[in-house]
């Protein structure tokens, strides 16, 4: 070859790599996979219904972040104030998954929320790419993130006096982690930076990402943004600046603009070279044609934006991409909403892309800061993320807040259009391209070039069998989570019956974590696997149904390279037998399925851990029992002690017969025969007139004893009934407390068939349940005056010959609560219920095509209820309330709405018949079928029972039970699954001041009972007090305190739900749920009946609280001498009690007996600083040194044990004989 053929050669070769490097740099980028969390939308899908609805999700600031009454001021020079009252939040900033991500409580109470939601979020991107989060391990997948804020960092200093820093401080509030610790969790290899460029940081990250996939620095990209408020100081400063809309709106463009408002959120998408994502068969979501960064330079200001520098961006990111200027017909604008900023950033923009434009193709601008405020950090994702939503729905939604654009962009002169409404996006000339602007505050921006996916040959498939079993994959990290993620999927099929079956299987098995708790399902349709879910979810099993819990990996007793049908492969999965998933699902299309339901439990400063772990839920179930403790016997001292007895109310004939004897005598005022004026007190008064005060009175109260043949049930006869009789012992009480009286004066109430002591009792009648309520009502006034209470007693419903005598002897018993039956007594107990409350893994019955009532529905409890029947599976609720939809709560309304729900909020009162009916009869005529009713309604109005007028019986009374009432005669003869009345812990504990509130839940207590003896649905849950919601969160602070003083701690909505969850599934009448702290409610002066009620409680767990005692820290008091006298097994048994505590207290896991001896300890979040903590800890207190190696990694309880008991020294014998050979006796250090 000549000198010349070897140089034109030579220039051949670089001329093709030139084009192979210019290729490269302009190579496309698939967005293969996004996930999102938004304010008023958890996920793409209701961020697309957000936006094409044109909702707004700015709120009034919430109080979960800071009171914003205390910070607020409309100056805007009030220093460390601030003038606007709004933003654009997420719902729960607090809650994380921390066992997932192998994160002890302890860890993520240090860790800045922005760090966990991000883990949480890339998680669903993965799986929404149809990646398995786990497989990406050693891969060459690089991490992008943009964050500016740091709030919680503020958090935590503020809080170091009462919360000293932790040892996660800097890695759970470093910068650099945001970034890294996605990285570490998913064991990735390439680049991992989180950049800072202020507003236009998650847009710079996503240009950074290209890049390195361009270049060939990773082969996959994980990029995003997040921005979480949570300290008001930032807010106040920024107020300080004037930057903020005073309006509290984002309004782009508007005459009427006046600055920005703050938002929060977070946005994740997965990126891939094209050429790898069409390869891969991948779905593509949209393609990345190019984009650029650069720097205003010396503008006007240091926040100010630079026109030119905004165009010179413009023109790098269309040369950048290879796309003319007017191929692009939208772009999404920075658009603070500054009469600033907006027409600076128009003008830059028209000054490239309008050049030429024809009029009749304007370019469409709009801004997502109008929907959901400005995300800063994140508000590049956010806008990116709606713009690929909208080139895949080929609509552009609608921009607000822009009735009049500012006269400061000459409009008429542009070829632009803000759309006012969503409209559709017509291709120009032949596909959708769009553009997105970010602007950094100190002046570093970016612009980015995104087009719809174009036409590609389709991957092909590989042939499955028509008509074969297929096997569907599912499992999660808990229990729990197993359960949520099969009621979605069951969910997700019945929404999408045409779903390729191969397809889903395909992505439910490649692209999903093969986690602990496991579940396979196989089938021939869609629709069996449907069936075979529900079959599952209700508890049952069958053909086709497999789960299991894998520890490790198991054995596989055949060849891999056999066939397998669906059923060997479903058994072989729920046992954790390694299989070549790839060939044993042939390669299909990926489609979109459910992600991982999330389990949530509460992570903040001051707070290391979760109050309750989801595995504790059992904890907060009781059931209330009747125990039998023999026939009556007689006290002769107390049957013969000279007294006066008043008998008041339906006086049983012989009654007086039994009262004749020394010294005694009586009066008796019969309510049915009586005439009285008024009120019974001056009758009272009369009775008691002569009888001397030194001579002790026992006041018989009797209410409802006379058999009432069961007549027509008239709607207000029963609440009427149920007022009176409370009335008359309110009355009888105040009337006899003042009249001198002897010390021992006491009140007995008696009642008939009032308490359902047993299942084979006949239901009580309207007459009997109408005295329910004095139950309550009685226990309040045990607890305000102990010393005046005699007791509560119920006769049987149809009475005996011997019941008066039997009475007597009651009363004369040291029983404060009595029900008689027959010849026997028996007496009120609570119980534990987790032996029987928790078996099996069925779930309440919440059905799609069935409509679900709530009383009281626009409280802050009943939209938690509507938000988790609707998370449930509920489409369609009815909220009945007084004062129907208000503006307080639009807010909540839309997001239930937007998560596809018909929600429906008639205006009625439940306690009015007529408008109940009404209400019932519009759901039966409009569908679908009422099966479910909640019944919530309830108002508080706290006083001592000396101080119950009639006005506050009937305001705390009447909604309750009147309420009930109708809606049990409403819906008797309706095919229900639920009714549900959501009573109190007050009707059984009668707390002081609230006997009206006690009377009118021990009412609906009854009734349930009532019904379940009519063999109709019916739950009465005894609720402790809820965090926030419901009546707590009405509560007064010193009250509140109070109530957690005595022993009783508000629970976590989620937890509560969580355990209603439970008890729906369950065939009981009544439970109470209620975190109940028994040795504090018992400690001091406590009425003698609530003693009795529970006393046994404190006993059977001693030893349990002894161990919460411990995992939270407090040093053991657990003398392990004492095991060394016992047997190997005993000492194995106490070390690791021993161990578990240790760890608990280091990781702050709520309760050590959570710590499985045999699960690894990094699933537990143990790491090499808390390993060393527990090296430390273990040779303080055993005088023995562990290797930290040995404390890492793998290791468990069990082989940590192992570890001590190889290291502990040999005791001598008694008497100091030498040990005998095969000794196990061991002298441990304390």
């Amino acid at each position: 070859m000549t000198d010349t053929a070897r140089i034109a050669q030579a220039l051949d070769a670089a001329a093709s790599r030139l084009e192979q490097l210019e290729r490269e740099k302009r190579e496309p980028i698939a967005v293969v996979g996004m996930a999102c969390r938004f304010p008023g939308a958890a996920n793409p899908e209701q961020f697309w219904h957000l936006l094409d609805s044109g909702t707004d999700a700015v709120t009034e600031i919430p109080a979960q972040r800071w009171d914003i009454d205390e910070y607020y001021h409309p100056d805007p020079d009030q220093a460390g104030m601030m003038y606007t009252r709004h933003g654009a939040f997420l719902d729960d900033v607090r809650g994380f998954d921390a066992p997932l991500f192998r994160i002890s409580p302890r860890e993520a109470a240090s860790m800045d929320p922005q760090q966990r939601i991000l883990l949480e979020v890339t998680w669903e991107a993965l799986e929404r790419a149809g990646m398995n989060p786990r497989s990406l391990e050693d891969s060459s997948t690089s991490v992008h993130i943009g964050a500016t804020t740091h709030d919680y960092t503020q958090l935590l200093l503020a809080n170091a006096d009462q919360t000293p820093l932790d040892t996660y401080y800097a890695t759970g509030n470093a910068p650099n982690a945001l970034a890294g610790r996605l990285s570490y969790f998913l064991g990735l290899r390439g680049p991992a930076l989180a950049i800072d460029t202020a507003c236009s940081s998650s847009l710079v990250a996503l240009h950074l990402a290209c890049q390195s996939l361009r270049t060939g620095e990773s082969n996959l990209a994980i990029t995003g943004g997040v921005n979480l408020l949570l300290s008001p100081q930032l807010q106040a400063a920024i107020c300080r600046a004037k930057m903020l809309s005073i309006s509290g709106r984002c309004r782009t463009f508007s005459a009427a603009a006046d600055g920005y408002v703050r938002g929060e959120g977070c946005g994740v998408v997965v990126l891939k070279r094209f050429t790898d994502a069409t390869r891969d068969g991948d779905r593509i979501l949209a393609v990345i044609r190019g984009s650029a960064v650069n720097q205003d330079g010396a503008s006007a200001g240091f926040t100010v934006p630079h026109g030119p520098s905004q165009q010179e961006l413009i023109r790098s990111a269309l040369d950048a991409s290879g796309v003319e200027a007017g191929d692009v017909s939208y772009l999404e604008a920075h658009g603070t909403g500054t009469p600033l900023g907006d027409p600076i950033e128009v003008n830059a923009a028209t000054g490239v892309y309008a050049q030429d434009r024809d009029r009749a193709r304007p370019l469409i601008m709009g801004s997502v800061k109008t929907n959901i405020g400005h995300l800063e950090a994140a508000a590049g994702i956010a806008g990116l993320i709606k713009v690929v939503l909208a080139l895949q729905a080929r609509t552009i939604p609608a921009h607000l807040h822009c009735a009049e654009p500012t006269p400061d962009i000459p409009w008429a002169k542009l070829p632009i259009e803000i759309p006012d409404r969503s409209i559709t996006w017509d291709a120009s000339p032949d596909r959708l391209v769009a553009a997105i602007s970010s602007f950094g505050a100190s002046g570093t921006n970016a612009h980015v070039i995104v087009e719809e996916t174009p036409d590609v040959p389709e991957v092909p498939s590989d042939e499955v069998s028509e008509g074969a079993d297929h096997v569907l994959l599912l499992s999660a990290d808990s229990p729990q989570a197993l359960q949520d993620l099969l009621r979605a999927y069951r969910r997700h099929l019945g929404h999408d019956p045409n779903l390729p079956l191969a397809d889903l299987c395909y992505t439910a098995a490649i692209g999903r974590a093969h986690l602990s708790h496991r579940c396979a399902i196989t089938g021939s349709s869609v629709a069996a696997l449907q069936e075979r879910l529900s079959t599952y979810l209700g508890g049952g099993t069958g053909p086709g149904i497999f789960a299991g819990q894998v520890k490790g990996t198991g054995r596989f007793d055949r060849s891999v390279d056999q066939p397998m049908d669906g059923a060997a492969i479903g058994r072989a999965f729920v046992k954790g037998m390694p299989l070549d998933w790839q060939r044993l699902f042939p390669r299909r299309q990926p489609v979109v399925l459910p992600t991982y339901p999330f389990q949530h439990l509460p992570y903040w400063v001051g707070s290391p851990g979760p109050t309750r772990p989801r595995s504790d839920i059992t904890d907060m179930l009781y059931h209330c029992t009747w125990d039998r403790v023999g026939a009556p016997q007689p006290a002769s001292t107390f049957v013969d002690e000279p007294c006066h007895w008043l008998v008041v109310g339906d006086v049983p004939g012989q009654i007086t017969q039994e009262l004749e004897g020394p010294g005694q005598t009586h009066s008796v005022i019969d309510c049915r025969t009586a005439e009285m004026d008024g009120s019974i007190r001056d009758t009272v008064r009369h009775a008691l007139a002569d009888v001397p005060p030194s001579l002790p009175v026992r006041i018989l109260f009797f209410s409802g004893i006379d058999e009432i043949p069961s007549g027509p049930e008239h709607a207000d006869a029963l609440p009427r009934d149920v007022l009176g009789a409370c009335q008359l012992l309110v009355d009888l009480i105040q009337s006899a407390n003042t009249i001198p009286r002897s010390p021992t004066t006491r009140i007995w109430t008696i009642t008939r068939g009032a308490c359902h002591t047993d299942a084979r009792q006949p239901p009580s009648t309207p007459h009997q349940l109408a005295r329910a309520g004095l139950w309550g009502l009685g226990r309040t006034f045990a607890t305000e005056h102990p010393e005046f209470f005699g007791g509560l007693i119920d006769l049987a419903p149809g009475g005996s010959a011997e019941e008066v005598r039997d009475l007597v002897c009651c009363i004369s018993w040291d029983r404060d609560q009595l029900a008689l039956r027959g010849d026997q007594a028996f007496v009120p107990t609570v119980q534990p219920a987790k032996g029987d409350v928790l078996a099996g893994d069925a779930f309440p019955q919440i059905e799609a095509d069935a409509t679900y009532l709530v009383s009281g529905g626009m409280g802050a409890l009943g939209l938690r209820l509507a938000a988790w029947l609707i998370d449930r599976g509920a489409r369609h609720l009815v909220l009945v309330s007084r004062r129907g939809e208000t503006p307080a709560v639009k807010h909540e309304m839309r997001r239930l709405r937007a998560a596809g729900a018909r929600v429906r909020t008639p205006r009625a009162d439940v306690a009015d018949y007529e408008q109940m009916a009404t209400v019932i009869r519009t759901i039966q005529q409009d569908g679908p079928a009422l099966r479910g009713v909640f019944h919530l309604a309830g108002v508080l109005d706290d006083r001592t029972v000396t101080g119950l007028d009639r006005e506050a019986l009937t305001r705390v009374i009447h909604p309750k039970a009147a309420g009930a009432w109708n809606l049990h005669l409403l819906t008797r003869d309706l095919d229900l699954d639920h009714f549900v009345l959501f009573s109190s812990l007050a009707a059984m504990v009668g707390p002081a001041g609230q006997a009206n509130y006690a009377a009118a839940n021990a009412f609906l207590d009854a009734l349930a009972h009532a019904r379940q003896a009519m063999r109709l649905p019916a739950l009465a849950v005894n609720w402790g007090p809820w965090a926030g919601a419901g009546m707590a969160g009405t509560l007064e602070p010193d009250h509140l305190a109070t109530v957690k003083r005595s022993g009783v701690e508000p629970m976590v909505a989620r937890h509560a739900l969580a355990a209603m969850e439970q008890i729906l599934t369950e065939n009981v009448a009544q439970v109470v749920v209620a975190q109940v702290d028994w040795r504090q409610v018992l400690a001091g002066d406590r009425p003698t009946f609530l003693r009795q009620w529970s006393q046994h409680l404190v006993d059977d767990t001693a030893s349990e609280l002894e161990d919460q005692d411990a995992s939270h820290g407090l040093e053991a008091s657990t003398d392990l001498q004492e095991l060394l006298g016992g047997s190997a097994d005993a000492l194995e048994v106490g070390l690791t009690r021993f161990v578990q505590r240790l760890l608990a207290g280091i990781l702050q896991i709520d309760s050590a007996q959570t710590i499985d001896p045999d699960r690894p300890l990094d699933e537990y979040g143990m790491d090499s600083l808390t390993g060393t903590e527990l090296k430390n800890r273990i040779a303080t207190r055993l005088g023995i040194e562990l290797p930290l190696s040995g404390l890492i990694g793998g290791v468990t309880v069990a082989s940590v044990v192992l570890m001590v008991q190889a290291r502990l020294p040999i005791q001598a014998p008694p008497g100091g004989a030498e040990p005998s050979e095969g000794s196990e006796t061991v002298e441990m250090v304390l």
